[in-house]
């Protein structure tokens, strides 16, 4: 992540709503924000075990966040998802509109069970 006469500047984690970004040793990849001069407040990923003091043990894995594609893959899953329940909600009034039409139907045979379990007691 960083070589000698590399200014190395960082902070805590950010949030973000992604699938898991895993590191080349295999750990979730850490999230964090460049304080460099370079790269104020840009947000990266990179190994967890990379420490400025001891940057060795690290696996060197980098890669900044792109927010723009976040955003671009967050309103695409939005969309398909708004389009499957779209598609759901489309089947639910069919359904409900066949309920409504058959419901004297589907009373009916409510009404004669409760007859016949009052009959049955009177017996």
């Amino acid at each position: 992540m960083a070589s000698a006469g590399k200014e190395i500047a960082v902070s805590d984690a950010f949030h973000y709503e992604e699938e898991e970004v895993l590191c080349d040793c295999g750990l979730r990849a850490a999230r964090r924000i460049s304080r460099t001069s370079g790269n104020p407040n840009r947000k990266f990923f990179g190994c967890p075990r990379f420490s400025p003091s001891d940057a060795k043990k690290a696996c060197r894995y980098f890669k900044w966040y792109d927010i723009r594609a976040a955003v671009l893959k967050a309103t695409s899953m939005m969309s398909a998802k708004v389009t499957r329940l779209e598609a759901e909600n489309r089947q639910l009034r069919s359904l409900l509109g066949r309920v409504m039409k058959d419901g004297a139907r589907i009373h009916e045979p409510t009404e004669l069970f409760i007859e016949l379990e009052i009959i049955k007691q009177k017996i």
